[in-house]
């Protein structure tokens, strides 16, 4: 096996890329990022820029990596050379820091899949919300998502969605909050419990070392040349 340094790839922001028109909907990467600091993995982070160039160079070497499915992100560590945002977020949870980031029994393998799916499902109303800006999508975040609600009562008085252990859906959701949370500061108000695990997440010191270092993507979440309603720290 190779000693160099593993590698994920992803275009230089946190979410969603979208073309308008076309199939080409990248995946989510901030969540793997930030799974990466806490689990204090050494790896090379390639960004490809946001820029006509950027698409070019993926365009041209996306053929060339070994990926069984090319597409953004990827991670290539040795002879695994895998695509899929949820597929690398599980795979590095299983695989990296001894495995913490996974649940180890079935009770909670099923709670944190169940929240995972409702996650997804949350966070498409707000990338369409900002690649579409349309009628529907507007009125359909006029207020918090039920599920989100439905997720806040699930939460209680936990410190983590499984409990006192933090796992891999912790990260998807904080990144989750943390886009709500730019895309309004008083949208989550209803749901404290929600909140009070986005605080716990900041504290994280190997998170809070990552948030303070150059590494880190503050902005944008998602591509600013494409996402048609304008949100500092969001779309531009």
């Amino acid at each position: 096996m190779s000693n160099s340094k593993p590698v994920f790839g992803y275009h230089g922001l946190r979410g969603k890329f979208w073309l308008e028109n076309s199939f080409h909907t990248s995946k989510i990467a901030q969540p793997i990022r930030f799974q990466l600091a806490y689990l204090g993995v050494d790896y090379v982070d390639k960004q490809y820029p946001l820029t006509q160039e950027g698409a070019e160079e993926w365009a041209q070497e996306k053929e060339h990596h070994g990926l069984d499915f090319p597409n953004l992100p990827y991670w290539k560590d040795g002879e695994v050379n895998m695509t899929e945002s949820r597929a690398i977020l599980k795979f590095l949870a299983r695989t990296e820091g001894g495995g913490k980031l996974i649940p180890t029994d079935a009770r909670s393998l099923v709670n944190a899949e169940m929240v995972e799916g409702l996650l997804w499902d949350v966070w498409y109303g707000l990338i369409w919300r900002c690649y579409l800006d349309s009628e529907d999508m507007i009125n359909a975040l006029a207020r918090c998502p039920p599920k989100l609600e439905v997720l806040n009562k699930f939460l209680g008085n936990k410190k983590w969605v499984l409990g006192d252990q933090i796992s891999y859906v912790d990260f998807m959701l904080y990144e989750i909050l943390h886009q709500y949370s730019l895309y309004d500061p008083k949208y989550l108000s209803p749901c404290g419990a929600l909140l009070k695990l986005k605080a716990n997440f900041e504290e994280l010191p190997a998170i809070k070392k990552y948030m303070a270092s150059p590494e880190y993507i503050a902005a944008p979440c998602f591509h600013p040349m494409y996402a048609k309603h304008k949100v500092v720290g969001l779309t531009c």
